[in-house]
């Protein structure tokens, strides 16, 4: 890679990251980063820093440094949206640049700006990328590992798998899979799986994450009791375990989210390549080959080890918990088109479906009795003006807030949203008591039932749409 190129995009992609979080510097926290980045970092601002373990309310069972990293920011430059979503952008500049360092290594210096064009539009990367989310942090930290191992930088590794492990218990998991992914990556014939020395020395980058891990998980089950999640956590009900049943409805669930968001196009041009490449060169050739072989072995061990909890539980389907093998398949493609049997019409053309498809995947936006991930996609963008003027709404017609019923993510004070530190909000909804509800199909907490019935027997008291996103204020008819 040219020094003068590589500084011209450093450059660049300084300004675009910058950009980035100056076009949503006045959207409020949104999903899940009200939780894992407003409440705990509010507690910690409130606090002054003076305790360290979160109250058993708000406490995820992460460890809080994300939380932390952001009253910190508030303390020194003031707690505001625009604060909040700076805080993202030297995260989202290093992927960017790291994508850029990946592309040059998959691509043996051929096309390197493709996979961050490629990488960047996948809508669950780029809905996290316009959020003040600690998955930012997590993909940076996956990157920066993945970099280290291809490179062989022993040092980097190690920071970056203390970092994966201080972010969150699945960092922890995307540390120990990158553990097995490079074991596996240097691992050759002659050698000794029953040699103790070899198994040390692939050890040593991630011991120091390991005894991280352990001391946080050691400490909070002395001063708690509870590891990860308790029985009366308001997300108890996503840990609890499926039989049988639940487990093949859990597997149609994970086979939907790797397909869903135009990703689906992304298969299909994989079966495409690699049928191309296994009829001319047999599939040996395929783990054989130094970059293909690399990026397959990510992606088999990013996918075993993060689809357990899809697997075994109950309500862990987040598409963010999938982000590392969403890149690792976003490197899978990109190494068989740069280095495909195919022609170059062929490759331009698959680039370009591909980039379509996942672009245009963005705006997928599914009925309003299908679950949808709205943190993952850019398809969630109109809903700050429209919660703009729903409120305003409210303001103009006197309408109190707190006689409003509403769903996930717009229960409780708006000071976990915007900032402000008003104490009003909206309460949770009780269709039998309430005379207001406050409806939008970002909200997955609305059952079917509970659809129907303000769609049958409740009036439409102001409705703002835009974009596939709707906000209703329903009035219970008398």
């Amino acid at each position: 890679m040219q020094t003068n190129y590589r500084n011209v995009y450093l450059a660049g992609t300084a300004v675009l990251a910058f950009m980035i979080c100056w076009l949503v510097s006045g959207h409020v926290f949104f999903w899940d980063t009200i939780q894992l980045g407003s409440k705990h970092a509010h507690w910690y601002y409130d606090h002054q820093f003076s305790q360290w373990l979160l109250p058993t309310e708000i406490d995820s069972g992460h460890p809080p440094v994300f939380g932390m990293y952001l009253a910190l920011l508030w303390t020194w430059f003031g707690k505001t949206l625009w604060v909040s979503h700076l805080a993202m952008f030297p995260f989202l500049w290093g992927i960017l640049y790291l994508l850029f360092r990946l592309g040059d290594w998959f691509g043996n210096g051929k096309y390197v700006l493709a996979l961050p064009l490629l990488a960047m539009v996948d809508p669950v990367l780029a809905g996290q990328s316009t959020l003040i989310s600690p998955d930012l942090l997590l993909v940076f930290c996956f990157l920066l590992a993945v970099n280290s191992i291809l490179e062989e930088k022993q040092l980097l590794l190690v920071l970056a798998c203390m970092g994966l492990v201080l972010i969150s218990t699945r960092g922890m998991m995307v540390t120990f899979l990158l553990f097995v992914f490079r074991s596996w990556v240097i691992y050759k014939p002659e050698d000794s799986l029953a040699n103790l020395n070899y198994w040390f020395k692939r050890m040593l980058p991630f011991v120091p994450a390991g005894i991280l891990a352990l001391s946080f998980l050691s400490i909070h089950y002395y001063y708690t009791g509870w590891v990860g999640y308790h029985p009366d956590s308001p997300w108890a009900y996503g840990f609890q375990r499926v039989g049988w049943s639940g487990f093949a409805r859990n597997m149609a669930i994970l086979v939907r989210k790797v397909l869903e968001e135009g990703r689906i196009l992304i298969w299909i041009l994989l079966f495409l390549l690699s049928r191309a490449w296994l009829k001319k060169l047999g599939w040996r050739s395929i783990l054989q080959h130094p970059q293909i072989g690399v990026a397959l072995k990510l992606c088999i061990c990013t996918l075993v080890f993060l689809s357990p909890s899809y697997l075994l539980f109950q309500g862990l389907h987040s598409l963010r918990y999938l982000l590392p093998f969403f890149l690792a398949l976003n490197f899978l493609f990109f190494s068989f088109w740069v280095h495909t049997v195919l022609t170059s019409n062929w490759r331009r053309y698959m680039y370009v479906l591909a980039l379509l498809g996942l672009f245009t995947g963005n705006y997928w936006i599914y009925p309003d009795k299908v679950s949808q991930d709205w943190d993952c996609t850019l398809a969630h963008l109109p809903y700050y003006n429209l919660r703009n003027q729903f409120l305003h709404y409210l303001s103009e017609q006197n309408v109190p807030p707190a006689k409003i019923g509403t769903a996930f993510p717009e229960i409780g004070p708006w000071k976990y949203k915007d900032l402000s530190g008003s104490e009003l909000g909206f309460k949770a909804k009780n269709l039998q008591k309430d005379s207001l509800i406050f409806y939008s199909n970002v909200m997955n907490d609305f059952t079917d039932q509970e659809i129907d019935d303000l769609r049958n027997f409740w009036k439409v008291k102001q409705r703002f749409d835009n974009a596939g996103v709707s906000l209703i204020l329903y009035e219970k008819r008398n």
